[in-house]
This record gives C-alpha cells, structure tokens and sequence, in this order.
C-alpha cells in the first residue's frame, strides 16, 4: 500500500499504479483464506483445549501481541502519518518521543474534517 497510488497512511513519493492489477485481482481471497486458516486453527485448538484453554491460548499469543504492536510497532507509522500530513499537530518540539507518550495517552489528530484516533492498531486489526 505504501507504493500503490490508493490512500493509505503514509506514501511513497514514487507510488505508481504498477501493482494495482495485482492488488486487484488478489483482493477478492487474500482476506477469505487469512479467516478460513484462522477458523480452521482456532476449531483444532477448541477441540483440543475446550472454550477455557482456547480463551487463554488466544489472549496470550493474540492479546499480548496486539498490546505490544499497537505501543511500538504501529507508533512508527502513525507518527509519520501525522509528520507528513499535519505536522503543525505534533505534540512538543514536534520528535519522535514527544509523540509516543502522546499516542500512549489517547487523543485526536484532525486536519480539517479528517481525523486519526490514538492509540490504534492500524494493520494488526486482524488480531482482536
């Protein structure tokens, strides 16, 4: 999505339209099979663990991940949105740290009518 010239957080100043067809043609099962995996793993855990043993199995590998990347791995990209978009709205002397403890405390970056929501899991939506 970062090369593609569709919206996305943040872009590549040499986005193109190169890979759309490929994007295109593989959105119709690319999300479809990520469920049906997911689904036939979590139906081999249930049977194997009970609905208890699957709740913690699944919090620890899912919840614990989705914590850590929404605190370090998705910070990065929502700091450069905001950097490329408004940096006017960049809390303190406008770096790095500042907006980190930012993210970590909630809030809204607006510009205009659109709005980001802090703390987000932007790509990991997949895991809750």
């Amino acid at each position: 999505m970062y090369y593609l010239s569709w919206d996305w957080q943040v872009k590549s100043p040499a986005a193109s339209s190169t890979l759309e067809p490929f994007m295109l043609l593989t959105a119709p099962w690319r999300l479809g099979l990520l469920f049906l995996i997911a689904g036939a793993a979590c139906q081999g855990l249930m049977d194997r663990r009970g609905a208890l043993g699957t709740l913690r199995d699944r919090s620890l590998r899912l919840l614990l991940p989705l914590v850590f990347g929404m605190a370090v791995i998705v910070t990065p990209q929502a700091y450069f949105e905001v950097l490329t978009k408004a940096p006017q709205l960049l809390p303190g002397d406008g770096g790095y740290l500042d907006f980190w403890w930012a993210y970590l405390h909630g809030g809204k970056y607006c510009r205009g009518k659109e709005c980001m929501d802090v703390t987000t899991w932007n790509h990991l939506w997949f895991l809750p």
